[in-house]
């Protein structure tokens, strides 16, 4: 959340008006993210495998709560 926070919180303070959403008046920011290392691949799966859960995360932020930021926990 090092780089996701200041990234989420400058577009919010950008306040680009939104007039179509349902839920805001301005645009905002989910991020979905995880982390891996090369030597963790064997038990995350391929690379492949782990963006794959990574974009899991991120519909699953936009589905909860629109605006938030969510890490990937999933191991299997």
């Amino acid at each position: 959340m090092l780089i996701a926070d200041p990234i989420r919180n400058k577009m919010a303070a950008l306040k680009i008006p939104h007039p179509q959403s349902p839920t805001n008046d301005f645009v905002t920011m989910s991020i979905g993210h995880t982390h891996a290392f090369s030597r963790q691949t064997a038990f995350l799966g391929t690379w492949h495998d782990v963006v794959e859960r990574t974009d899991r995360t991120l519909y699953s932020a936009k589905q909860d709560d629109r605006d938030r930021i969510e890490e990937c926990t999933e191991t299997d």
